[in-house]
């Protein structure tokens, strides 16, 4: 989102291990994000992205109808700001409810099916804790020992999150299956905003770049319909507005 929107920001990669980098937080999960010169702090994706969708729209700068922060914590994230999701439109034509709807199958059913994925076995686990070290910047004891603690954790876990995640039969397929769910609800459409991404096509596209790089994600573009919409994207995103970091946040 803050690259489509070409908000400059800063990255900082937080050690899954130690997460040293959030020693200033009692919250110690990511992401994380501080604005206003460290002012004001976010935490959960949807809930960051709905809250800078609501600053943009109150500027002027939204692309297209964009959802913000709605009244309730349980919805927190997922419908726009003062509808009950019903009547408003994005400019495709999709309701507030529907982009709501796919906000929430990010949240509570992509993500946790992309999880399961990428630490279904020994060797997608290692590659994946691979992948995450070599795209930070810690030296290189730090990624060593993320790469094997990371990965003898997040293997013993990957385990139990099929039950957990309420995940059947073969995960590979049920990952395929609501893929080319989601591409099917585009019915046509570019996007699901229609001519222009909207909120769930920001974040169901987050969300799968998180994992680029996996076999899990190499197979999902491979094996599903995604390729086009993911092309669309991409291009549609563009560049990154990430700036250098001038020290840790």
């Amino acid at each position: 989102m803050l690259d489509y929107y070409k908000l400059p920001y800063e990255t900082v990669e937080v050690n899954p291990l130690t997460k040293a980098e959030l020693k200033w937080s009692t919250y110690r999960k990511v992401p994380v994000i501080k604005m206003d010169a460290g002012q004001r702090v976010a935490m959960d994706s949807s809930a960051i992205m709905s809250e800078l969708a609501a600053e943009l729209e109150a500027a002027g700068r939204a692309k297209a109808p964009a959802a913000a922060a709605p009244a309730t914590a349980k919805q927190s994230g997922w419908l726009r700001r003062g509808g009950s999701g019903g009547g408003e439109t994005s400019s495709g034509g999709q309701s507030a409810e529907e982009e709501a709807q796919w906000r929430r199958w990010v949240d509570e059913r992509f993500v946790r099916l992309l999880t399961a994925n990428i630490y279904r076995s020994w060797d997608e686990t290692w590659d994946t804790f691979s992948y995450i070290a070599g795209q930070s910047h810690w030296n290189w004891a730090s990624q060593q020992a993320v790469r094997l603690g990371g990965s003898l954790i997040m293997w013993r876990v990957g385990k139990g999150m099929p039950k957990k995640y309420g995940i059947d039969g073969d995960l590979r397929d049920a990952l395929y299956r609501e893929v080319d769910k989601f591409v099917a609800a585009l019915g046509g459409r570019d996007f699901l905003g229609g001519s222009a991404p909207n909120l769930a096509d920001l974040s169901a596209y987050g969300v799968l770049r998180a994992v680029q790089g996996t076999p899990t994600y190499n197979d999902v573009v491979a094996y599903t319909k995604i390729g086009d919409w993911l092309a669309r994207m991409t291009v549609a995103v563009g560049s990154s507005a990430e700036v250098k970091a001038t020290g840790d946040k």
